[in-house]
């Protein structure tokens, strides 16, 4: 037998779930989001919820999605889906957060007062936390939902619950590392 192998030139076509979570193309949207709102990159640690950039940032987000018709309208389908990266990432980055596509798993754990909307077609991208221990997942639909009703800034907004997701993360590593 010879060390030589067999090479394949096979085009396989990649799913619509594998074309959204592709990496690039999310750190693309997300960049594109970040100088929409101003920002050079995020920030080394999560915005306190109440700080001046938190507001800023509501004040931008609230401009571009007044109401939730306004967020899922056609044309502004690319704005959404900057905006779902960008916050998705947050999650990912801020407190261990991972995409997963909701559509496939089904798995949430929302609050059942915000309405999600429809943003995609065949997914549902959603950020879960820690899957093994059952805590909380957003879809990209409740987490526009959310932050159309309540804001990105304040106690009750979007940059609250990176906060709190943020500060869970921390705490579950810190007793992590506590009992090794």
């Amino acid at each position: 037998m010879s060390d030589e192998q067999i090479g394949f030139d096979i085009d396989v076509e990649q799913t619509v779930w594998g074309k959204w979570v592709d990496p690039a193309r999310r750190a693309a949207q997300v960049r594109r989001f970040l100088d929409r709102i101003g920002l050079s990159a995020l920030p080394p640690k999560v915005w306190e919820f109440e700080s001046p950039e938190a507001s800023r940032i509501g004040g931008v987000i609230a401009d571009l999605f007044p109401d939730t018709e306004t967020a899922v309208a056609p044309e502004n389908s690319d704005v959404a889906d900057q905006f779902v990266c960008f916050v998705g990432e947050c999650f990912i980055r801020y407190a261990g957060a991972r995409w997963y596509d909701h559509a496939r798993y089904g798995r949430t754990s929302e609050d059942s007062d915000i309405e999600p909307v429809e943003l995609y077609q065949g997914i549902e991208p959603g950020v879960v936390f820690d899957p093994d221990s059952g805590s909380r997942s957003y879809t990209a639909g409740y987490l526009v939902g959310y932050t159309v009703r309540y804001g990105f800034g304040g106690f009750n907004g979007t940059a609250g619950l990176i906060l709190a997701g943020a500060m869970l993360h921390e705490g579950r590593s810190s007793h992590a590392e506590d009992s090794e």
